[in-house]
Formats: structure tokens, C-alpha cells, sequence
């Protein structure tokens, strides 16, 4: 084997164990991870580390990209911080009128947004979203669709979640974990994950396969009418599955030899 391979082999078996890995190669992992992303690897992203943190610099088009790097940044072994140092390419030619019909146009261009609710407002290029709507994950669907949009520098909320249907926390875990097994066998399995709900935010805890799969979970969850927030932080994303999975739920066996 030659040096580079065995470089690799020793780094990839730092990161399987769960060793620290040296700051120049933590670097190095993450500028491949983000020049392996089709939309990001035009920018050159420049990253560097230091005992775990890295630093991203360099210039992006739009606000969604900048989230995008960092989100995959955070998901390399070994990262334990990110620092956000990029900026969003701004035009001197785009005014703000510009920046709210682009913002307009990717909110009605989202099918979970619904543009009657949700509205926008454009100052010094911040868009700040007004309006109500029925749950968690419109609102964090019309910020996502808002960071497409050239020139914008940040997002802000100021949408009013609607109270919805009246319910209690145990009827709201159960229609989420129905939401949830929906996409059973695909990117989230409901056999490892748990839910509970208090207040109707919904905690989510368990193994999810890869990151995708950790996405497709909290927004499932947060498209579940009633909820007002979902907090995935006790969600492990990778690495071999619990054994054996939680068992799913089904209708309660005491009830059923009641009725019989």
C-alpha cells in the first residue's frame, strides 16, 4: 500500500473510532465533502481548523448555499464546531423591489408554502416573512424558499403559528409517529426512533441512517398539525442501527381483550 493509502486508512480509522483527527486533515475532509455538493463546489469553498472548529470562508450566491455548506460541514467526523465565515454575493444592480419579486416568486414556487398565508416584506435585503400558518414546517419551508432568492443576506420570521386543532400531547405523539411511519423501510425507520410532546413541542430521539434521513423526520413531524416545534438534537445520525429496534406501536392489547 502506498503512503497515501495508508494516510487514509489511518484518518478513516481515527474517524470509525471515534479519535481526534488532526486539524489540517478535518480541513481537508470537509473541502471535499463540500466540492463533492453540485451546487457548491463552483465556490471553492476555503476551510480551515482549529481542535475541532472549522472555519468556512469565501463568497456564496444566495443564503440557502451558505446554510447548505454549513449543515454539511457540521455532519463530517470530527467536526465539533462550524464558524460561518462566508458572505452572500450581493449585486449593486438588485434594489430591494428586486429582491422581494425573487422572494415572491420562490415562496409561490414552493408547494409546501402557501403563499395566501405567508407574505414578505424586503428591507436592505433582509426579507422578513409575515403572516400565520397552521404549523412549524411552513414557516421553516417559506425561510428555506426566501434563501433561494439572489441578494439575501438573512431571513426573519415573524409568522404567527395558528393553535389549530385543540389536542393533548398524547394524541399529537401519535399522529406524528403515524406521519412517521409512512416512510417505513425508506430514509426513516419508525422502529428506531421515539417521540414524546410536551406543550406540543415534539422531541424526537433515536437513529436515523444518514442525514437525509434526520431532514425528512423533523420535517414530517413538523408538518403534523398542532405541533409548534420540533427538537431532533437527541437524534444519532449514522453508525450502526440500535439493536434490537424500539418496538412500534399498535392498538392497545388490554383494550382489544376488553372488547373481545
Amino acid at each position: 500500500m502506498n503512503r497515501q493509502g495508508e494516510e487514509r486508512e489511518q484518518r478513516e480509522q481515527r474517524e470509525r473510532t471515534g479519535l481526534a483527527v488532526d486539524d489540517r486533515e478535518l480541513a481537508e475532509a470537509v473541502e471535499k465533502r463540500l466540492r463533492a455538493d453540485p451546487g457548491l463546489k463552483k465556490y471553492g469553498i476555503a476551510v480551515t481548523g482549529h481542535e475541532g472548529t472549522v472555519i468556512l470562508q469565501g463568497v456564496v450566491d444566495v443564503m440557502a448555499d451558505r446554510g447548505r455548506a454549513c449543515k454539511l460541514a457540521e455532519r463530517v467526523a470530527g467536526v465539533k464546531k462550524v464558524e460561518d465565515a462566508l458572505t452572500v454575493s450581493t449585486d449593486g444592480q438588485i434594489t430591494d423591489a428586486d429582491v422581494q419579486l425573487e422572494a415572491v416568486q420562490e415562496l409561490e414556487g414552493d408547494p409546501r408554502v402557501d403563499t395566501r398565508l405567508i407574505g414578505t416584506e424586503v428591507e436592505k435585503g433582509i426579507v422578513h416573512l409575515k403572516g400565520r400558518a397552521p404549523h412549524e414546517g411552513m414557516v421553516r419551508a417559506a425561510m428555506e424558499a426566501a434563501a433561494r432568492a439572489r441578494g439575501v443576506p438573512d431571513v426573519v420570521s415573524h409568522v404567527v403559528l395558528e393553535d389549530g386543532t385543540p389536542s393533548d400531547d398524547a394524541s399529537l405523539v401519535n399522529r406524528v409517529e403515524q406521519a412517521l411511519s409512512t416512510q417505513r423501510g425508506r430514509l426513516v425507520d419508525p422502529a428506531h426512533l421515539d417521540v414524546s410532546a410536551r406543550d406540543g413541542i415534539v422531541r424526537l430521539a433515536g437513529w436515523v441512517r444518514n442525514v437525509a434521513g434526520y431532514e425528512l423526520a423533523v420535517e414530517l413531524a413538523s408538518n403534523v398539525q398542532g405541533v409548534v416545534r420540533v427538537d431532533g438534537s437527541d437524534i444519532r445520525v449514522g453508525g450502526d442501527p440500535p439493536n434490537p429496534p424500539r418496538p412500534t406501536r399498535g392498538p392497545a392489547r388490554g383494550e382489544a381483550s376488553e372488547e373481545d
